[in-house]
């Protein structure tokens, strides 16, 4: 973003940035298609969220690198927990 942008934006255009910048590096949507979709919007403020799209959706979202990490903690097991007070 822009620093005199940002210096205007607000919270939600800020977070906004960000999460498409993170959708670009994943590799969830190109800079091309963002600036489509962008322009798009801008010229239609009243089109639904899905006008934009050509095609279907995928069926889910790409895998991410690292994936999940199972819990430790198997369901109807207890877990003593520790105060979180400080003594």
């Amino acid at each position: 973003m822009n620093p005199s942008h940002y210096l205007r934006a607000t919270y939600y255009e800020k977070w906004l940035d960000g999460i498409a910048r993170i959708f670009v590096e994943k590799g969830v949507v190109s800079e091309e298609d963002l600036r489509a979709r962008t322009a798009f919007f801008s010229e239609r403020p009243d089109a639904p969220a899905t006008a934009a799209l050509a095609g279907h959706l995928p069926a889910r979202a790409p895998p991410m690198s690292g994936g999940c990490r199972t819990p430790s903690v198997r369901p109807g097991r207890r877990r003593a927990l520790r105060s979180a007070r400080p003594s």
